[in-house]
């Protein structure tokens, strides 16, 4: 009995599959970083609102992002654990989101790729 040969030709989509997941992730990234930006506002210290307007997202590359809070004070105002802070404000304002905040950042990342790769569900 002869053997078949039967030949396939097959599509490489791997580079374009690498390219959205890339823009899937980095959505998702900064969609956290301002999740955890709303968070961390929330409870930063306000006697002018100069602190909370200087929060600041900045994207490094397109899967990397930073948070930061731009005035003279910011470090000090974090750290300093004995500085009296109103309810809710409090010291670590940036730390404790980024603590707390992490679940749902990976959620929102992984909600991105979902949707990048939703082909009519």
């Amino acid at each position: 009995m002869a053997t078949k040969k039967t030949q396939f030709k097959v599509k490489w989509y791997g580079d374009t599959v690498k390219e959205i997941t890339r823009t899937a992730i980095g959505q998702g990234v900064f969609r956290g970083l301002n999740h955890i930006k709303n968070e961390a506002n929330f409870i930063t210290p306000i006697e002018t609102g100069a602190l909370r307007n200087s929060a600041t997202i900045k994207m490094v590359n397109e899967r990397q992002g930073f948070i930061f809070y731009d005035t003279p004070y910011a470090i000090r105002q974090h750290e300093e654990l004995n500085y009296r802070h109103d309810h809710p404000t409090q010291a670590k304002y940036l730390e404790i989101p980024f603590i707390t905040e992490m679940d749902n950042v990976i959620k929102f990342i992984g909600q991105h790729i979902d949707r990048a790769y939703d082909v009519g569900k």
